[in-house]
């Protein structure tokens, strides 16, 4: 993959970030810059242009970003891309777009999404290679995520006291060497290949009669298709007794089964609990049960995974651009200064509305992700984290003060995530 370094930046993008610049140099800083560009038909043409041809990485981020950017305009509206402060953010400005009526100029709208910039040394902001959701690369952060929850975080490394495990777990199997990957280092190319369904079958519904009660397993949130292609009943009570990859791999719509196999074997863990193939969907009185143990089956679990965007033909593998997620750097001269400032710019989506994917319009996910010890969410182009700790009233996020007093678990994808610290004491919040 190309990275973004390589792609140009227009001249349009150049003065926005020199705007920046100047913004977030000043002293003290102003509440909001006067009005960056106006954005007409013409700004419009050479940015659809420009993200035809990929040609300038800011114009693409600006567009996924600001989605009314490539829209039709309309000539009572003027359209303004502006600058203003973050929120909770002192080093960090914000590129939105306003619009007003042409005929009434101090009625505005503003536009939902923005871009963020800031300056490089005030925070890391991760760079993707993988132009898939799930990789090597995604797999790894996850399992160095899993191991920072577990040793740092004293509220997650607290062993739950499990007084049952679920009636029935999908024993994943083990890796070609008879193990299951340890989880204190990272896995090679070979490896990750090695653990797909493709490659490894052997996959059972098995009684968790014989397991001691800690045993640890993972959970699987997902929207079902309206005619599921696999379900336990008692027409397929064969299920139960046979390895059951084939019947997995031979349908088309059980990517997301296929897929939360690969990621539990890649973190290291043996079994799977999924409400499909875990409970007896026509036996009343099991079902119910089963049911009323809900709470326990995902407070118990090791992690959730989350399939927040698809359904179960979809699974949790998406292509993504890169360029749609990967910041965009670039050193400007501020011109009041002459100093030179090292810039990155890069989606504002640190946080997703508890509202937003598919799978979270469903009132169930609610008891999911609330009782879940960690969870991580695939989404289309980012895989997010979230663990059950709390949040101190005072720290730094991508360099920045964030002084709301949040004392609890934060309800949105990737803000109450597990906030990392770097060698400057800086908080870290990163996606793969």
């Amino acid at each position: 993959m190309e990275h973004p370094e390589m792609h140009t930046t227009c001249d349009d993008c150049v003065k926005i970030l020199k705007h920046a610049a100047a913004f977030l140099t000043s002293e003290p800083k102003p509440s909001r810059e006067p009005p960056l560009l106006l954005f007409d038909s013409s700004y419009q043409s050479r940015l659809v242009a420009r993200v035809s041809s990929s040609e300038c990485h800011m114009c693409v981020l600006l567009s996924d970003c600001i989605p009314r950017l490539l829209e039709s305009l309309d000539p009572k509206e003027m359209l303004i891309l502006s600058i203003s402060g973050a929120r909770h953010d002192q080093n960090a400005a914000i590129v939105s777009l306003v619009g007003c009526d042409v005929e009434a100029l101090d009625l505005q709208q503003h536009f939902n999404g923005s871009l963020r910039i800031q300056e490089a040394e005030h925070g890391h902001v991760c760079v993707l290679d993988s132009p898939s959701t799930w990789s090597l690369e995604t797999l790894n952060r996850i399992r160095f995520w899993v191991r920072t929850c577990t040793s740092s975080h004293s509220n997650c490394a607290r062993t739950r006291a499990a007084s049952r495990l679920p009636r029935r777990l999908i024993d994943v199997g083990t890796t070609r060497s008879g193990h299951v990957w340890p989880t204190e280092k990272d896995m090679g190319s070979e490896d990750f290949d090695s653990l797909c369904l493709q490659q490894l079958p052997n996959v059972q519904i098995i009684s968790s009669n014989s397991l001691p009660p800690d045993t640890p397993y993972l959970t699987l949130s997902h929207r079902w298709a309206s005619t599921p292609a696999i379900l336990l009943t008692k027409e397929t009570l064969f299920l139960l007794h046979h390895d059951i990859s084939s019947h997995l791999l031979s349908r088309s719509d059980t990517a997301v089964f296929q897929h939360a196999i690969h990621v539990t074997r890649g973190l290291g863990f043996r079994y799977l609990w999924i409400d499909a193939l875990c409970i007896m969907q026509d036996d009343g009185p099991e079902k119910m049960a089963d049911i009323i143990q809900m709470n326990e089956i995902y407070s118990n679990s090791a992690l959730n995974i989350s399939a927040v965007e698809g359904r179960i033909r979809e699974g949790l593998v998406f292509d993504r651009k890169p360029l749609s997620t990967n910041p965009c750097r670039l050193v400007v001269r501020v011109p009041t200064t002459q100093r030179d400032v090292c810039l990155q710019a890069f989606p504002d989506k640190w946080s997703l509305r508890m509202s937003e994917g598919s799978l979270n319009q469903r009132g169930w996910v609610f008891q999911e992700r609330t009782l879940a010890p960690r969870i991580v969410h695939f989404t289309t182009n980012q895989v997010f984290r979230i663990g059950s700790f709390l949040v101190p009233f005072k720290t730094k996020f991508r360099g920045s003060e964030l002084e709301d007093a949040f004392n609890g678990r934060l309800d949105t994808l990737s803000t109450d995530d597990y906030l990392e610290l770097d060698s400057d004491g800086r908080y870290i919040v990163d996606v793969v």
